[in-house]
């Protein structure tokens, strides 16, 4: 059977080298490898094909056995039936599919199928027609719900073996007797397990071509190459919608035969394809040291006129250029007596309530009183005021609870408990210094000292009472009962008792 078919897509070319620039990028050489094209689709296709060894130009049939057992040197790495994922294993050497680049790769279960650059994708025994979305970045040489039966073929599993040396490596996964699910768990041993498929898929180093190898395609139960789908697929660039080329689906266009091979070919790269892989960026930016900014390029091209029709030669001579961008620092004052929204002059504060009625004002009386000194310590200077409101949050205070740190301890208003704890900072050690005191330190707010006294802020009755108390308190003996005052508490200034 003769088959060539394409998937369109742009942008894919052997990887080359990466440079790294540091704030001021400069020119750097680097050096090609471009892939021969291929003759059937010619140096503008840019995308993947496959030919199998039916066709006079396509590939040979060359087993690459790893089965210890059969003379190879490969790893097991399951030999049962299962349909979860095994963890990413390493390639060997790093492979570009879709215009990625990975190193790793997982298997699905007993699925026939491989992910790159994670574990296997677990739980995805049914085929479905490639591209198919859940996949991901996979290659699909045996894809149908499979399994595992040693007690009829001893060898049976998934094998593993990255061959040769750089930069001629291969990496090599074999599933050896793969039978159907059913045959494989519930006629164990028994002639439908028995008759069973193997295959293998190879990753190749620098040209990055995918060669699978079918040696035994006639299986022994009525879903395993009756089902079975072959392809590969990948989201080009690592964004953006899964493209994919099908080989076979179920039998169509036609079965594959035993002793088939069949090789996937990226497309010829384009020419300067040059790309950011990564930059490196101080966070914070420091306004006082410099700052080193780093970038990593790398040309996915070649520098010849017509992609893929060229010899590899040293490019030199790009340049590459960094724009840094500044951040300018801009400072606004505005004056707490200067509101648009209540007349005020130009550029003041707009004022608001996150809860009841805005009743923000210069007047002294807030509302509840002559409460409103300001910044200049009189009434009617000017200064706004949110008021002492009973019933809203807009009132003076609305956090839980205040710290006061002397330079060695730090003094907790601890509204909870209605007492003052100190956290003594060398050793987290937390100790009361005023007692729980209902009648002065009621829904504590504040506290302070000066070294003689502790001085501290409270309600009368709750939260949102109109009421502050301000008490002063002798360090040496908090048990004494402390002077208080709620007659002249009030903005701006406090009448200390």
């Amino acid at each position: 059977m003769q088959k060539t078919h394409n998937v369109s897509k742009k942008n894919w070319a052997a990887k080359l080298m990466a440079i790294v620039v540091v704030v001021s990028m400069v020119a750097s050489t680097l050096v090609l490898f471009a892939p021969e094209a291929s003759a059937r689709t010619g140096s503008d296709s840019y995308g993947y094909n496959f030919k199998d060894s039916a066709e006079s130009d396509g590939p040979t049939y060359s087993w690459i056995e790893i089965v210890p057992a059969l003379g190879g040197d490969g790893t097991l790495l399951i030999s049962s039936s299962t349909d979860g994922g095994q963890s990413a294993k390493d390639i060997g050497f790093t492979f570009e599919y879709y215009e990625q680049e990975f190193t790793t790769w997982g298997n699905g279960g007993d699925n026939g199928y491989i992910n790159l650059g994670m574990a296997g994708i677990s739980y995805l025994w049914t085929p479905y027609h490639i591209p198919y979305a859940s996949l991901g970045n996979a290659i699909i040489p045996g894809w149908f719900d499979g399994g595992f039966c040693r007690a009829s073929n001893p060898n049976a599993g998934v094998y593993y073996d990255t061959i040769g040396t750089a930069p001629n490596r291969q990496l090599v996964v074999q599933y050896q007797d793969q039978g159907a699910w059913y045959p494989s768990v519930y006629q164990c041993p028994g002639s439908a397990a028995a008759n069973a498929l193997t295959w293998q898929v190879i990753l190749n180093e620098g040209s990055n071509t995918i060669t699978m190898q079918y040696k035994d395609t006639q299986g022994g139960y009525s879903s395993d190459n009756e089902y079975l789908t072959s392809g590969i697929q990948g989201k080009p660039g690592g964004s953006g919608d899964i493209v994919g080329l099908e080989y076979v689906y179920r039998r169509s266009p036609a079965a594959i035969t035993d002793n088939t091979a069949v090789t996937f070919t990226p497309p010829p790269p384009l020419r300067n394809d040059l790309r950011l892989k990564a930059a490196t960026v101080p966070d914070p930016m420091s306004l006082a040291e410099n700052n080193y900014l780093g970038a990593t390029v790398g040309n996915y091209g070649v520098n010849c006129d017509t992609a893929g029709e060229c010899t590899p030669v040293a490019e030199t001579g790009i340049d590459v250029s960094a724009s840094i961008f500044s951040v300018k620092e801009t400072v606004s004052e505005y004056a707490f007596d200067d509101s648009d929204s209540l007349g005020g002059k130009s550029g003041g504060f707009t004022t608001g309530s996150v809860q009841g009625t805005n009743s923000w004002t210069t007047n002294a009386n807030d509302g509840k009183g002559n409460h409103n000194y300001g910044d200049e310590g009189g009434p009617d200077d000017g200064s706004w005021s949110s008021g002492r409101k009973s019933t809203t949050l807009g009132g003076m205070f609305n956090d839980q609870q205040g710290i006061h740190y002397d330079g060695t301890n730090i003094l907790i208003a601890d509204k909870g408990s209605d007492s003052i704890k100190k956290l003594t900072v060398s050793t987290n050690q937390a100790t009361t210094v005023i007692a729980t005191n209902y009648a002065n330190l009621n829904d504590v707010l504040d506290v302070t000292e000066d070294g003689t006294y502790y001085y501290t802020l409270a309600r009368t009755s709750g939260t949102y009472s109109y009421l502050t108390k301000v008490c002063k308190w002798l360090k040496s003996d908090t048990t004494a009962t402390p002077s208080c005052n709620t007659a002249s508490a009030r903005y701006g200034t406090i009448t200390i008792p």
